[in-house]
């Protein structure tokens, strides 16, 4: 709810100003329902997978909740924004996203007081009832459906703008794309525009033209670029599946009207199967171009013919017969009509298999389809004997499985391997997944090595993981696994006399290891390891217990210092350092007089880096203002995940505990705290304060926040979180 009516905002920390600013997070999913009028200062989509949705509240019209946006930035990819009944006022901005959709329904509209640059490929869809007015309409790449709306232009419209191709769709039995500037411009940047203007005419035709000037006389053809006559096509077509097609009447409509005239060598007319349509030019000539132009539909029942197609689309297959479209079947004639059995390569990495078929009756008035009978199993799903019993108009409907490419290399020096759930056994390097499955990479290192990690397609902050699960969508994927060189480290080796390739020979300390480096494997035997000053991953090594459990401990000996990144037993200081299945604790003592000041924390993270598997334990950070973290400290990002931090706390002076912050997790500008348990922080001492996890900036999810403590009677902060910016998800608190 953004409309409580507080200048502050309600619970959810969105406030109602004209001055704020409303980031969501990548991956962020919301329906946000407006009850009154809202603004705000900066709505920023531009973090990835963003679903938002703004709906009106039951009863209200679209006018009385406009939501008013100071700046709007729409460049997030797999963006989807939907506004639901809502009016939006926003200046003008770039749809960036070739993958993203913004679409209006329920009589929403969205009124831009600039110009919307859609030129990278995205796809805006108006419903029916919905308008969208701007100045300015730069189009290239993309799909634009107008299903009874109207898009208004009151400057200028580019299509084919930046980037060649895309549809403009016409839909429903008025649809509007309006220019109403007098000294507006059509025009184009790209010699090679080859826009589409689509229309499924209905049946009667158009009452008023679709696409049209608002005024008798601009000045300026349609398709100069002022008094430049410019060369740039665009196709006008009639979609296949025009209800004006279908039916035993001929439909005369026009489709485009210019009051100044038409550059009509621009326009090229393309008519796809299934209408019988003549483009016709008006008769009226401005200095050799036409005003408009009109088509002449005759329509067709379409009887005894058999239409044939696939599903989820028509994939290229050479090998289909017949191939794709109509095919005319005499009354009693017989056709037996085959898939290929085997696989088809349509790229690449992208194949599809006929796993069946469907035979339709398609009611030609209504465009009504009956399925009659299928066919799924053994050589039936690649061979349909069809007969025209009836005369009527039928459709084959060839049924394909869609599979892509999932592909992992190495660098020699180790094996990788793809299963998908549908398959029993793993591939080596490559396997062909169905769409809409999940699938597993995993690696196996050679002796001598292990896992650096991935590069590629892997999702946002996995490419350390050791294996890769996710669900293939409607594209192929490519990773590269990298592989260090392993360098033994036992409690029982020799930094002076080994030479750390082996467990025989391993190295008695992490710091010698680190030296073998810049970036090598650091495996530790179990056992503990004391040390008594910090230990710095600077470069992209991975410091790793070699067997689950970690149980191979690292512990601090002796207080540090510093309150800063210095006093932290581990520091991780570069995005691919590591550190795996290891504990990470200290030899402080609360019962120690001489111990109580403080001693270390455990893990300081700068701005990149992963924690992974370990248990981080009775650790203790120094007071200093900002700082705390007595468990682990992420500066400006990196990721904790799947491990266990407990029993760590911060530290502050009698009488001046607020700086001392975040008992097992401090979280500062960013970062990923991710399935951990966080527990037991802080303690009975009257100098431990703050809360288990405290938050600047960065994310806690799918993790157990509990049994954390606050000794200072006037802190403010919670006792399990305190968020000044950042979010939580799926936690239990």
């Amino acid at each position: 709810n953004w409309s409580d009516g507080e200048a502050n905002g309600d619970s959810c920390g969105y406030p109602q100003s004209s001055a704020a600013t409303v980031n969501f997070p990548a991956g962020t999913k919301a329906r946000i329902v407006l009850s009154t009028a809202t603004n705000v200062g900066t709505l920023n989509l531009a973090a990835a997978g963003i679903e938002v949705t703004f709906a009106r509240a039951a009863g209200q019209e679209a006018e009385a909740v406009q939501l008013s946006v100071t700046t709007l930035s729409l460049t997030g990819t797999r963006l989807r924004l939907a506004l639901d009944g809502v009016a939006l006022q926003s200046p003008g901005t770039t749809f960036s996203a070739f993958d993203g959709e913004v679409r209006l329904s329920n009589g929403a509209s969205w009124n831009l007081d600039g110009a919307l640059n859609n030129y990278e490929g995205g796809r805006l869809w108006l419903g029916p009832g919905t308008t969208l007015s701007c100045s300015d309409y730069v189009f290239g790449g993309g799909l634009t459906v107008i299903d009874d709306a109207t898009l208004q232009v009151r400057a200028s419209l580019a299509l084919g703008h930046n980037m060649p191709g895309g549809k403009i769709r016409f839909v429903g039995t008025q649809p509007a794309f309006r220019c109403s500037a007098k000294n507006g411009l059509f025009r184009s940047n790209l010699a090679t525009a080859n826009v589409r203007l689509e229309f499924a005419l209905p049946v009667g035709g158009y009452a008023t033209p679709p696409f049209f000037h608002d005024s008798d006389n601009p000045d300026y053809i349609l398709g100069y670029n002022g008094n430049e006559k410019r060369e740039w096509p665009i196709t006008v077509d009639v979609a296949p599946d025009s209800p004006a097609a279908f039916v035993d009447e001929t439909t005369e409509t026009t489709l485009i009207s210019w009051g100044k005239g038409i550059c009509s060598n621009i326009l090229l007319t393309a008519v796809q199967p299934g209408a019988d349509a003549t483009f016709v030019w008006s008769e009226e000539n401005v200095s050799e171009n036409p005003v408009s132009l009109g088509v002449r539909v005759v329509g067709s029942s379409h009887s005894d013919e058999l239409h044939v197609k696939g599903e989820p689309e028509s994939f290229p297959c050479a090998s289909l017969s017949p191939g794709y479209g109509a095919v005319a079947v005499a009354r009693d004639e017989t056709r037996t009509c085959t898939a290929p059995a085997d696989p088809v390569n349509v790229s690449e990495t992208k194949r599809v298999t006929c796993v069946g078929w469907k035979l339709y009756s398609v009611d030609a008035a209504s465009l009504t389809r009956t399925l009659v009978r299928e066919g799924r199993e053994g050589e039936e799903r690649t061979t349909c004997t069809y007969t025209n019993t009836d005369g009527l108009w039928h459709e084959l409907v060839w049924q394909w499985k869609v599979e892509y490419l999932v592909k992992a290399t190495t660098d020699g020096n180790g094996t990788a391997f793809v299963k998908s759930e549908s398959d029993e056994s793993a591939s080596v390097e490559s396997a062909w997944v169905e769409t809409g499955k999940r699938v597993r990479v995993t690696v196996t290192p050679n002796d001598g090595f292990g896992f650096g990690k991935w590069t590629g397609d892997m999702p946002a902050d996995h490419d350390k993981d050791f294996e890769l699960r996710f669900t293939v969508r409607d594209r192929a994927y490519a990773f590269a696994a990298s592989f260090l060189p392993v360098v033994y480290v036992s409690p029982s080796g020799d930094d002076d006399n080994n030479d750390g390739k082996s467990l025989d020979t391993a190295f008695k300390t992490i710091g010698r290891a680190l030296q073998e480096g810049p970036n090598v494997y650091v495996r530790l035997a179990d056992g503990t390891y004391e040390v008594t000053e910090q230990i710095v991953i600077d470069n992209g090594s991975t410091v790793a217990g070699a067997t689950p459990g970690a149980k191979a401990v690292v512990k601090l000996m002796k207080p540090l210092s510093s309150a800063g990144a210095e006093g932290s037993v581990f520091k991780l200081a570069h995005a691919d350092a590591q550190l795996r299945n290891v504990t990470v604790t200290t030899d402080f003592d609360r019962g120690d007089s001489n111990k109580n000041k403080g001693f270390g924390r455990g893990v300081w993270i700068e701005q990149a880096g992963l924690v992974d598997g370990c248990v981080i334990t009775n650790c203790r950070s120094l007071y200093c203002d900002h700082i705390g973290g007595g468990g682990v400290y992420l500066k400006n990002g990196g990721v904790v995940r799947r491990t266990l931090l407990t029993h760590n706390c911060t530290w502050g002076p009698n009488n001046d505990f607020s700086p001392a912050k975040g008992h097992n997790a401090l979280l500062d500008g960013g970062g990923l705290v991710e399935s951990c348990r966080l527990v037991w922080g802080g303690g009975g001492e009257t100098s431990l304060t703050r809360c288990g996890v405290y938050s600047y900036g960065g994310t806690v999810r799918n993790s157990l926040v509990a049994y954390n403590t606050q000794v200072y009677d006037n802190a403010t902060s919670g006792i399990a979180v305190h968020l000044i910016d950042g979010v939580m998800e799926n936690c239990t608190v």
